[in-house]
């Protein structure tokens, strides 16, 4: 079932993937033409960017600021990867089983193993997702006479783009593959909710969800608010930071199982007849 659902959710929708290549792409030269304004401004040393510096650079995020009682908006770099990675789940599992599931129900007698081959899909897609991301910058750095293919984070060039100084005396890949792993349990632990409300309200609903958690992420510095874990000026690897990582991380493994758990108990009641 796994297998038949990566062909159908994945490979046959091919195209959300060139959608995040493309996005990824087009932030990537985003974040060259800052590096290079500034290097002219002499703000920073040409010294070269590497994969952790765009990443750093594709989920800064911001601390959003209140002036006369107006509010300023999120980042919409922010918001554009999270819906889009909202996007890509979609409402494939819930058309698949208004479709084909009831029949294959029947035949493999066991409804466990179908929507446990969804939950799988689920991190299949969004594992695709990240390594897409990864290998679009990968490529970046590769053509980019600056760049090269690293994890060591340039900590001066991250004050500048993000405002906030890494701590002293780190191992920036190490930080590098700590947040990196933070966005991708999160990300895992969004897709689960998406898929459980999917199934007990509407895919629509279920979108709602998502964008809903990421907005309020947005304004809300606290771990259960799990997006923040898309903005890592609000996180304590960055000095100054506000979340400890570690919180989002516990949080969203919670979130992951809790789903889980209760996609299972009611599609277990369903009527599939």
């Amino acid at each position: 079932m796994v297998l038949l659902d990566i062909k159908e959710g994945i490979l046959r929708k091919f195209y959300k993937y060139i959608v995040i290549i493309v996005i990824t792409l087009l932030i990537a030269v985003m974040y060259i033409y800052t590096y290079n304004n500034l290097v002219l401004e002499g703000k920073i040393d040409n010294t070269g960017f590497t994969i952790a510096d765009i990443w750093i650079y594709c989920f800064r995020g911001k601390l959003i600021q209140v002036s006369n009682g107006i509010s300023e908006l999120p980042s919409a770099v922010y918001l554009l990867f999270q819906l889009i990675i909202a996007f890509v789940i979609g409402d494939y599992a819930r058309k698949d089983y208004d479709s084909r599931a009831r029949y294959i129900i029947v035949r493999t007698k066991s409804r466990i193993s179908w929507i446990a081959g969804k939950m799988v899909w689920v991190w299949c897609a969004l594992s695709t997702v990240y390594l897409c991301m990864l290998a679009t910058l990968a490529l970046v750095c590769i053509i980019n006479l600056q760049g090269n293919i690293g994890c060591a984070i340039n900590t001066e060039l991250a004050y500048r783009i993000t405002g906030v100084e890494l701590a002293n005396n780190c191992n920036t890949s190490v930080v590098f593959l700590k947040l990196l792993l933070m966005s991708y349990i999160t990300s895992l632990a969004l897709g689960s909710l998406q898929l459980m409300v999917s199934f007990i309200i509407n895919s629509e609903v279920g979108y709602m969800m998502v964008v809903m958690v990421v907005i309020l992420s947005a304004y809300i510095r606290n771990a259960l608010c799990i997006g923040n874990a898309f903005m890592y000026v609000n996180t304590s690897y960055i000095s100054g930071g506000i979340i400890n990582p570690l919180h989002i991380i516990v949080v969203s493994c919670l979130v992951i199982m809790i789903s889980n758990i209760i996609l299972i108990k009611k599609f277990k009641r369903i009527d599939i007849f």
